[in-house]
């Protein structure tokens, strides 16, 4: 994650060393300043925001108060070491983008200073700023950056409940020298900072159940599901000792400083006037530098009447209740055989929730919320078409397999094949479209939810690409058999056909192999005149693949999958 901005400086208040070195400037040089920052690691998801506001997704970014330390070292680590021309602990000051350029600044807080470059000079850096912080320049770079954890003024806060608390918790560190640049005129100092402590996550969970709502009501929920939600009248969360800081995202954070071994955990929190107290071990290797660590604490509290509104994730269940789409959790509770309540009854499970993955046409017809995957197979050995022809009413998407995850056409594919097939009276020369033909007139949408959901249609490559993602727990382009034409890895598939079907499990609707140790799913997205799309499962350690195929081929007995959207 980036944190920082760009700005030009000039030079110091003189062009003299305080000790040794040269005794000018280099040729009065301005130096420029490029500072970034780089997220915790370690944790699933993003990033999480440590320096900054709660806007824009949680990036990362310096605020207008901020303030870094500034020492600039000739012969660092040697007993000749000197500071360069007073540049010791000077502060600058974060500046947001004042014109057009949109780059922040950093300016020094005496306005009579100016920084100059200097031949043979490392910079280091420290955040956030501290009066009185000073350095060994005989030490190393690196015992220097390691000595700004020791010191008195940068340790993490007892409290860092508040946002410049927090803030003022998460020391960082860089070094660097200057640069050319494209200008001759000016001299570049990029420093990355890195993060000397970890961070602490603490996730409140309500196991109790829930009268789920959607957000925007366009389906349902059963009554009292239990599943597990955000505490989100979670208060005052203390972890070792620690007052957290709650973020945007309903988690605790807390900055704490590194530690080797089993690490003890222990704290609490507050939540509708009831005391939450928790205790455990963060295992081997411990809390590392630069490290986020996620600690989740569970608790089951009275059942409560209030509606919480609940959005849809990828691996939801999906039903038809009436008039309604219904929806059971995908995290919901099962019983002692894993199964969801009523799961002989589930239609589909939710591959796609991002809106912005839906297609222009899905989302013209009120269709913004999800693609569901249906349970089925459609019978095995068919063929995309039995005739080599680059069809006009559809759009090819390139056999390359760049961009080719944006294609989620399934439902305006499928219909336009059925639609151009019908009025030339050759459908039987599509065996899958005329399969899924035949499955969507067994399968109507009822009456009571048309214009609420699609009919059923064969996805895209696309489509298939998000079940990989969301479903499958990897994405393609992590494959590490890849190349230009296909999405291909030689042992994802083993985790991969296990996760999904870890998930369809509870609904009793695994998927199965159709031949030879092998699944392969046709997609309605073709390549050119002699090629389809299929995404499938092949034998050995289950090859996982996307790419192209030949149409007229049954062998490997393909099959398809089909679709709706709602």
């Amino acid at each position: 994650m980036l944190c920082a901005g760009f700005a030009a400086l000039g030079g110091c208040t003189n062009e003299t060393d305080s000790a040794g070195g040269s005794s000018t400037a280099d040729s009065h040089i301005p130096l420029a300043l490029e500072i970034t920052a780089s997220g915790f690691t370690g944790q699933p998801d993003a990033s999480p925001d440590t320096r900054a506001s709660e806007q824009d997704n949680y990036d990362t970014w310096f605020e207008e108060t901020d303030a870094i330390g500034l020492f600039a070292v000739r012969g660092i680590g040697t007993p000749a070491a000197a500071i360069v021309d007073g540049i010791n602990n000077s502060k600058l000051t974060y500046a947001p983008a004042a014109d057009a350029s949109h780059k922040p600044t950093w300016q020094p807080a005496d306005a009579a200073t100016t920084l100059y470059y200097y031949a043979d000079v490392t910079y280091i850096a420290y955040y956030p700023y501290k009066d009185g912080i000073a350095i060994d320049p005989t030490q190393s770079a690196a015992t220097i950056l390691a000595s700004f954890s020791g010191k008195t003024e940068l340790q993490p806060a007892a409290d860092q409940s508040t946002p410049e608390a927090y803030a003022a918790s998460d020391l960082m560190t860089a070094d660097g020298t200057a640069t050319d640049t494209a200008d001759p005129s000016r001299k570049l100092l990029s420093l990355t900072f890195t993060h000397s402590y970890s961070l602490l996550v603490l996730k409140a969970i309500d196991l109790s159940p829930k009268d789920f709502v959607a957000p925007d009501g366009a389906f349902v929920y059963p009554p009292k599901v239990t599943a597990p939600s955000s505490d989100v009248d979670a208060t005052d969360a203390v972890l070792n000792g620690i007052k957290m800081r709650k973020m945007g995202d309903g988690k605790f954070y807390a900055i704490v400083k590194p530690a080797s071994g089993d690490i003890p955990i222990k704290g609490s929190y507050t939540t509708n006037s009831a005391l939450i107290v928790y205790d455990g071990s963060l295992v081997a290797p411990g809390l590392e530098a630069g490290k986020k660590h996620e600690w989740t604490v569970t608790a089951t509290l009275p059942y409560d009447s209030n509606p919480v509104e609940r959005a849809l994730k990828p691996g939801d269940f999906v039903f038809h209740n009436g008039s309604d789409i219904e929806i059971y959790p995908g995290d919901g509770a099962v019983d002692t055989n894993g199964r969801i309540p009523n799961y002989t009854n589930a239609i589909g499970i939710v591959a796609t929730c991002n809106p912005q993955r839906m297609s222009a046409t899905d989302r013209s017809k009120g269709w913004t919320h999800a693609y569901v995957m249906g349970l089925e197979n459609i019978s095995g050995s068919l063929q995309w078409s039995n005739v080599s022809v680059d069809e006009s009413v559809i759009a090819n998407t390139s056999p390359l397999i760049e961009g080719a995850e944006n294609n989620m056409d399934g439902y305006t594919e499928t219909e336009a094949m059925l639609t151009e097939r019908a009025s030339k009276g050759d459908l039987g020369n599509y065996p899958a479209f005329n399969t899924v033909n035949t499955y969507r007139n067994n399968n109507a949408v009822p009456a009571a939810l048309t214009g609420k959901r699609s009919p059923w249609f064969m996805p895209s490559v696309g489509q298939w690409f998000d079940v990989m993602v969301n479903l499958c727990g990897r994405s393609p382009k992590t494959f590490r058999n890849n190349t230009n034409y296909n999405w291909r890895d030689e042992t994802y598939g083993t985790e991969m056909w296990e996760t999904i079907n870890k998930q369809l499990s509870k609904i009793n609707k695994p998927l199965t192999y159709i031949a030879w140790n092998s699944a392969h799913y046709l997609c309605s997205s073709e390549q050119d005149a002699g090629k389809s799309w299929i995404a499938g499962f092949e034998e050995y350690n289950i090859h996982v693949v996307v790419n192209g195929a030949n149409k007229n081929l049954a062998e490997w007995q393909r099959t398809v999958r089909c679709f709706f959207a709602f």
